[in-house]
């Protein structure tokens, strides 16, 4: 082999690696949410105290664009195959994801590395969707169709009875 021969397959490595790293950036670009619950959630300090159970939502926005939270949703799926196919059994819409007397968070726009929080205050329903294991906890912003979901997990018996005292 002489040197050109040995010049061009290193360029060629080179090339492929930059192309690589391009491809890397474009996929890891744009909004990127991370949607992390909160399931046995409780007000305590700074706000009156109140024996109601929540399910706090936190979401994160780790990509590098802005984006608007628009919707916040509850939905459950009978099985995998039909929320695979996004065939809801039950779907509603939280149309004020806060503690009474607070103003109103939604829309919110997310910046990179900005996070928003969402408080769903559990009912009777709520409580036995939560049970049967099917809730899933849905985020709707700007930048796609598509939510960014969660499945809140059922409520464990061994965190039963473990509020935290108002005294």
């Amino acid at each position: 082999m002489t040197g050109s021969n040995w010049i061009a397959i290193v360029a060629v490595v080179i090339a492929g690696g930059a192309l690589a790293l391009g491809i890397r950036r474009w996929f890891e670009s744009g909004v990127r949410l991370s949607v992390s619950l909160m399931p046995d959630a409780q007000m305590v300090g700074g706000m009156d105290d109140d024996d109601a159970e929540y399910l706090g939502v936190f979401v994160v926005n780790r990509g590098n664009a802005t984006t608007t939270i628009t919707t916040l949703g509850l939905e459950t799926f009978a099985s995998p195959w039909r929320r695979f196919r996004l065939k809801k059994d039950f779907a509603a819409i939280v149309t004020n994801p806060e503690p009474a007397g607070t103003a109103p968070n939604l829309p919110q726009q997310i910046g990179p590395n900005a996070r928003w929080t969402g408080l769903v205050t559990y009912d009777e329903q709520l409580l036995s969707l939560r049970e049967s294991g099917k809730l899933w906890v849905s985020v709707y912003g700007s930048h796609s169709d598509k939510p960014t979901s969660r499945r809140v997990p059922p409520k464990q018996s061994a965190l039963e009875g473990t509020k935290i005292p108002t005294n």
